[in-house]
């Protein structure tokens, strides 16, 4: 039983990761960059620039921050019992 768990949540993790590259490949695509911004220096918080990217990019942002939390949440959940 523990190897099947094992492998039950390592193949549940490497789904959640494809999840995420698909929609990082998906954002790169498009061309997810700040619109009308023009940075001279390193931007080192970059929340406050999460408007001036397409809404789309924003909805995959939201998607790809979704399927991380599911992936924990499940993890937590199937941790073994004490």
């Amino acid at each position: 039983m523990g190897i099947h768990k094992f492998f039950g949540s390592l193949v549940y993790f490497l789904f959640g990761a494809t999840i995420m590259l698909g929609i990082q490949d998906k954002e790169g695509f498009i061309g997810c960059s700040y619109r009308d911004v023009t940075l001279t220096e390193k931007d080192s918080n970059p929340i406050t620039h999460f408007f001036d990217i397409p809404r789309v990019c924003r909805v995959g942002n939201f998607v790809g921050l979704q399927a991380a939390l599911m992936c924990c949440f499940v993890a937590f959940l199937n941790r073994p019992k004490q």
